[in-house]
């Protein structure tokens, strides 16, 4: 994917080179959203996910493609899609699947998302997706934030993580089309 530029806007592909910046990142903007909805402020499922052995495991999986979102010369954020994982109907090939996109507090709410699953988007119509999907929580904007792109609930589950508040343990698959 080309690197996007909106003046002070730009959006890197992450390397193993970059692993460090990657785990500091995603703890500082994952922490700045949801350390409130786990019991336990999020230890476990940060040490699960954003640890630099799993961040560095899942960045040499060519199926991943991680993206460091930076504002100037300040990262405000990071994201991860996975190339093929299917989805319902649709086979890996088929789909592309935005994992993660998470971006600092104080950047939230100014089109930066927006921006990036656009670009997600023209990178599953060069790869011949017909979906692109995602899972969110109810319980956050995102889910709204996604309606807005196009997106659809096609699912109602539940984050199966332990420590998480009840409150806070539904989750969404959503879908959007390219067909």
């Amino acid at each position: 994917m080309e690197a996007l530029t909106d003046d002070n806007l730009s959006v890197l592909a992450c390397e193993a080179r970059h692993i460090d910046l990657l785990v500091d990142i995603a703890n500082k903007a994952y922490s700045d959203n949801y350390l409130h909805i786990w019991d336990d402020e999020g230890v476990l499922y940060l040490e699960k996910n954003f640890s630099k052995p799993v961040l560095a495991s899942e960045l040499a999986d060519k199926n991943n493609c991680f993206f460091l979102v930076q504002n100037r010369e300040k990262f405000v954020g990071f994201a991860k899609i996975v190339l093929c994982k299917s989805f319902g109907d649709y086979t890996a090939d088929e789909s592309l699947y935005v994992q993660r996109l998470y971006l600092r507090k104080a950047y939230c709410g100014l089109g930066i998302g927006a921006k990036l699953m656009m670009q997600f988007h023209q990178k599953a119509l060069a790869l011949h997706k017909k979906v692109v999907w995602l899972q969110a929580m109810p319980s956050t904007p995102s889910v709204s934030f996604y309606e807005k792109l196009g997106y659809t609930i096609t699912h109602k589950g539940y984050i199966p993580f332990p420590h998480i508040k009840p409150a806070y343990r539904d989750l969404y698959d959503m879908v959007y089309k390219l067909e």
